[in-house]
């Protein structure tokens, strides 16, 4: 049956040929909905929708004493840093230490 002049019907997009790396808007449209359903559903998922059978999952292991104190001696210098960066008062007017310049973009070849 042919076609008649002057009416149009849409057609589904051209199927993606292997290797064609180009993603139409469709297509792209496509897969953010995807992403965003994907996103919204894993918190469902993550609160145990089906039962494995398993109690709760266990807290973990305190740390050693050794690794404690470790961590409490980089907390502190953490913040003994902090506080004297904070401390430094910069004269008004003084020169500022960078500027953001974005580099232009490449070119294709």
């Amino acid at each position: 049956m042919a076609r008649r002049r002057g009416t149009s019907r849409r057609s589904a997009p051209p199927a993606p040929v292997a290797g064609d790396s180009r993603l139409t808007r469709r297509r792209f449209v496509a897969l953010l909905a995807a992403s965003a359903t994907a996103a919204l559903a894993a918190p469902a998922l993550a609160t145990g929708t089906r039962s494995t059978g398993k109690g709760p999952a266990a807290a973990a292991p305190a740390p050693s004493p050794k690794i404690a104190k470790g961590i409490d001696e980089q907390k502190r210098s953490t913040a003994k840093t902090l506080k004297t960066i904070r401390d430094f008062d910069l004269p008004p007017g003084s020169e500022q230490a960078f500027a953001y310049r974005p580099l232009p973009p490449r070119r294709r070849s």
